[in-house]
C-alpha cells in the first residue's frame, strides 16, 4: 500500500472508533490523519513531514477541544437559562407540588423550602433544577 493512502485507513478506523465513543477527540485526529494523507498524496510532504503534520494538527486540535470544554463546564447553565423565569402553575397535585407550564411544555414542580402554596393559578418564578423537576418560589414584583 502506498504510504500516503495509509493516512486515509487510519482516518476512516478513527472515525468509526469516533462514532462508537463519541468523544470528538478522535474525530480530529481522523481529520488530521486525512490532512497528512492529502498532503502525502498531492506530494506536499514526505512521509516525516506526514508524521509531523498529523502530530501537530492532533495536538492542537485536541487541546482547542480540551479548552471548549474547559469553558462549556465552567459556565453554569442554570445561573444563565432557567433560574428567575417565570412559570404558571396550572394545578395543585399536593400542597407543596404543582404542574406548571414552562417553554412550551408541561413539567412538574415542588415548592422551595420555607414556601407556602397558593390555591389556583398563580406566576412563580424558578429557583433551581434536578433533573425533570423545577423548585419555584413565589413571584413578587420589586
Amino acid at each position: 500500500m502506498h504510504v500516503p493512502y495509509f493516512w486515509f485507513v487510519l482516518a476512516a478506523f478513527a472515525l468509526v472508533i469516533e462514532m462508537i465513543f463519541g468523544t470528538f477527540y478522535l474525530l480530529v485526529a481522523g481529520v488530521a490523519a486525512m490532512l497528512a494523507g492529502l498532503a502525502g498524496v498531492g506530494g506536499y510532504l514526505d512521509l516525516s513531514g506526514q508524521i509531523l503534520l498529523a502530530i501537530s494538527l492532533t495536538s492542537l486540535g485536541c487541546w482547542q477541544l480540551w479548552q471548549y470544554q474547559q469553558k462549556q463546564q465552567r459556565r453554569p447553565l442554570e445561573a444563565l437559562e432557567i433560574i428567575g423565569q417565570t412559570v404558571e402553575v396550572e394545578h395543585w397535585l399536593s400542597p407543596q407540588q404543582a404542574r406548571v407550564q414552562w417553554r412550551g411544555a408541561h413539567w412538574d414542580a415542588r415548592l422551595a423550602k420555607g414556601q407556602a402554596s397558593q390555591n389556583g393559578q398563580a406566576t412563580y418564578i424558578i429557583s433551581a433544577r434536578e433533573g425533570n423537576l423545577l423548585w419555584i418560589e413565589q413571584f413578587s414584583e420589586r
